[in-house]
C-alpha cells in the first residue's frame, strides 16, 4: 500500500485539476439519481441492462481507442521531427568541419545559424517569431515574415558561399546539400501537425459518446448498486475522461502544458552539440 501511495504521489497528472472536477460532478450526479430512486423507487430497467452495457463498451471503446492512438500519432511524429532536427544539426557540423577549410570565423558564424534555426522553429510553433528576438540578430534591419525560412536560406547561402570561394569542393557541397534541405522538410512536417487539426467530427462523436454514457448510466446502476454507484460512475469517469483530457494535450504537441513536447531541451541540446561538434 505504501508503495503504491508513492507512485500515485510521485506520478503527478497534468489533467488533473480538470478531471477532478469533472469527476466530481458526475458523482454529484450520480448522488441524486440515486436520492430521487430512493423517493420515487422506479422500477428496475435490469431488461435493458445487458444490451445498454455492450453498445456502450463498443461505442466508448472504438471512439476512445481511435482518439487515443491518434493523438500519441501526432506528438510521437513531432518528437520524431525534432530528433531528425537535432542529429541533422550534429551532421552539418561534423560534415562541414571534415570536408570544408574553415576558418574560425566560418564555424562561429555556421554554429550561430544552426541554433538559431532550431530556436526560430521553437518560437514559430508557438505563435510566431522575430528575426531580432533571436542571438546573433537583435541589430539585423531585415523582418522576414518566416524566419525559420529565412535562417535555413542563410544556411543554404553560407554552404554556397563556401564553396564558390573554393573552401569546399564539390563532393563536399553534395554532401551537406540534403541535410540542409532536411532543416526546411523538419519545419514543414511540424507546421503540418500544427496545422492540421484533428476532424471535429471525431471529436464531437466521443464527446456525444461519454455525455451519453454520464447521463443514461446512473438510471441503471442506481436500481442495483445503489449508493455504491456514486463510487463507480467516478471510477469509470476518471478513466474516460482522463484519456480524453490526455489526448486534448497530446495532439497539439508544440504547446507549453506539461505532457507537451520540452522544445527549449531539444534546443539546448543543439546548442551544445553544435559548440561540441565545432570546437577545434
Amino acid at each position: 500500500m505504501r508503495r503504491l501511495l508513492r507512485v500515485l504521489i510521485s506520478a503527478p497528472l497534468p489533467v488533473a485539476p480538470r478531471l477532478w472536477a469533472i469527476v466530481a460532478a458526475v458523482a454529484a450526479y450520480t448522488a441524486l439519481v440515486a436520492l430521487l430512486a430512493g423517493i420515487y423507487h422506479p422500477g428496475p430497467l435490469s431488461q435493458f441492462d445487458t444490451a445498454f452495457t455492450v453498445v456502450n463498451a463498443v461505442i466508448l471503446g472504438t471512439l476512445l481507442t481511435f482518439r487515443i492512438n491518434e493523438a500519441k500519432r501526432r506528438w510521437w511524429e513531432g518528437r520524431t521531427l525534432w530528433g531528425q532536427l537535432i542529429n541533422d544539426s550534429r551532421n552539418l557540423c561534423l560534415k562541414a568541419k571534415s570536408l570544408a577549410r574553415l576558418e574560425p570565423e566560418d564555424r562561429k558564424r555556421w554554429g550561430g545559424l544552426l541554433v538559431a534555426f532550431a530556436e526560430s522553429l521553437r518560437r514559430h510553433l508557438r505563435g510566431g517569431c522575430r528575426l531580432p528576438e533571436l542571438s546573433g540578430f537583435t541589430e539585423d534591419p531585415q523582418r522576414p515574415v518566416h524566419v525559420p525560412l529565412h535562417l535555413a536560406g542563410l544556411v543554404q547561402a553560407e554552404m554556397a558561399g563556401w564553396h564558390r570561394d573554393g573552401k569546399l569542393a564539390d563532393i563536399g557541397l553534395r554532401l551537406l546539400d540534403p541535410l540542409v534541405g532536411d532543416l526546411m522538410n523538419v519545419c514543414g512536417g511540424c507546421e503540418r501537425i500544427r496545422n492540421t487539426p484533428i476532424p471535429s467530427s471525431y471529436r464531437a462523436l466521443l464527446q456525444h459518446g461519454i455525455a451519453l454514457n454520464v447521463l443514461l448510466a446512473p438510471f441503471f446502476l442506481v436500481p442495483e448498486a445503489g449508493y455504491w454507484s456514486v463510487f463507480i460512475m467516478a471510477l469509470s469517469t476518471y478513466f474516460i475522461m482522463g484519456v480524453e483530457l490526455v489526448a486534448i494535450h497530446i495532439e497539439e504537441p508544440f504547446g507549453e502544458d506539461r505532457d507537451d513536447l520540452p522544445l527549449e531541451a531539444y534546443c539546448r541540446t543543439i546548442e551544445q552539440s553544435v559548440e561540441q561538434a565545432l570546437a577545434a
